[in-house]
């Protein structure tokens, strides 16, 4: 790994953002610097709920599919377009693209 003349890590190159079909919803703080600020007194609702446990789903099958396609060798550029895919794939918005400004899913 690159580092500085002081031993620290360089940054790396990174690959262009992966984009997001205009149908699936943003989350809130897509395009700001910080999400909105939880006020705890929120009560789920069973619509919620039942959202909740389909993002779940969602994101088990994620796992699954990257943990089964991982090698050696892969970068985690390979690793997030395979994560990428499989969550929009189910019309799911990747929750860490875009989230306090981080570029990757």
């Amino acid at each position: 790994m690159p580092k500085d003349a002081s031993g620290l890590l360089l940054p790396g190159t990174l690959g262009s953002r992966r984009e997001v079909d205009e149908s699936i919803v943003r989350p809130e703080y897509v395009g700001r610097q910080t999400p909105a600020i939880y006020s705890g007194d929120h009560t789920y609702t069973s619509d919620e709920i039942e959202k909740i446990r389909r993002a779940g789903n969602v994101a088990s099958r994620a796992l699954d599919t990257v943990g089964e396609a991982l090698r050696p060798g892969m970068t985690t550029d390979e690793v997030d377009a395979i994560a990428h895919d499989v969550v929009t794939s189910y019309g799911a918005y990747p929750s860490t693209l875009g989230y306090r400004g981080y570029p990757k899913s």
